[in-house]
């Protein structure tokens, strides 16, 4: 019940800070990095950017898309172990390290494209320089950014949405499976009804309650000052999980921040954009982003 009531008290009071853009940021730009690391959301594995590891290779790219910790494994050999006590340990902090050796292995720095949970791990390296650039769509908030707009519109279906997360009567120790219904009806709108029913099958596997719960802590804080590479959010009108009003405060935290911010909404999208029909016309949207801030 604390967990639930503090998840409350962030969403309906905390508000972002209103910054002025004074700040003149040097240009950083994305340089000539082609190469690219996709960073799934959460209850996904590395199958969910199939589609764009293919675009973005054909564009010329070096392409990488690694699992989360005990993400690495076909899905339905993953929800065979459910439940798994050592996944229930796994925090963001975990998960971003996780990211951040891997990427640090690599010839040059990447851009970053994640989605989801996924697209709070690529702005939170981008704040530590690590990475070219980031592309994050629809991306779970750091700590603390929710404007009282986001909070009045869409306070109820967004802790509704959440409930498997903020659900009180359960520990942190028990882990998430998704139920079809509430991926299909929350996760998946915009998908024609068999195709998100196949999708439940294809990509959703067990998660860790502590990833999510963890980013309210200071694992999920930005210091929006700190100078960076390009940084593009996107948003979709009809998304359930993140709604676009959320990404526009997002975008909002970052008015005076030292490095360039776009934003992006697509109209008639879900949650799962990156997978729904017209799915090339956001990638290639990504691609010619990526072209023009090199």
């Amino acid at each position: 019940m604390k967990f639930l009531l503090t998840f409350l008290l962030l969403f309906t009071f905390c508000s972002s800070p209103a910054k002025e853009n004074l700040t003149t940021y040097k240009s950083i730009t994305i340089g000539t990095s082609k190469t690219i690391v996709f960073v799934h959301g959460m209850y996904m594995t590395p199958k969910s950017w199939e589609t764009w590891i293919t675009f973005f290779k054909l564009k010329g790219f070096k392409v990488y898309a690694p699992a989360y910790p005990l993400h690495d494994l076909d899905p339905e050999i993953l929800r065979k172990k459910y439940p798994n006590p050592e996944l229930s340990k796994l925090t963001f902090a975990q998960v971003k390290e996780h990211y951040k050796q891997f990427i640090l292995s690599l010839d040059e720095k990447p851009i970053l494209i994640g989605h989801s949970m996924g697209g709070l791990v690529v702005q939170s390296l981008l704040n530590e320089r690590i990475g070219s650039s980031a592309i994050a769509l629809s991306p779970a908030p750091p700590k603390g950014v929710v404007s009282k707009l986001t909070a009045i519109k869409h306070g109820i279906s967004f802790v509704a949405s959440s409930w498997p997360v903020i659900n009180p009567f359960v520990s942190d120790d028990s882990l998430i499976f998704l139920d079809e219904e509430h991926f299909i009806e929350k996760f998946a709108n915009g998908l024609e009804y068999i195709e998100a029913k196949n999708s439940y099958q294809q990509f959703v596997v067990p998660e860790s309650r502590r990833l999510p719960r963890s980013i309210l802590t200071e694992q999920g804080e930005i210091n929006f000052d700190k100078e960076r590479g390009p940084l593009l959010l996107i948003a979709a009108d009809e998304d359930h999980i993140i709604p676009n009003t959320l990404v526009q405060d997002n975008h909002k935290a970052y008015s005076g921040s030292a490095g360039l911010t776009d934003y992006i909404e697509y109209k008639g999208k879900g949650h799962l954009l990156h997978r729904q029909k017209g799915w090339e016309n956001i990638a290639n949207d990504c691609f010619t982003w990526i072209e023009a801030n090199r």
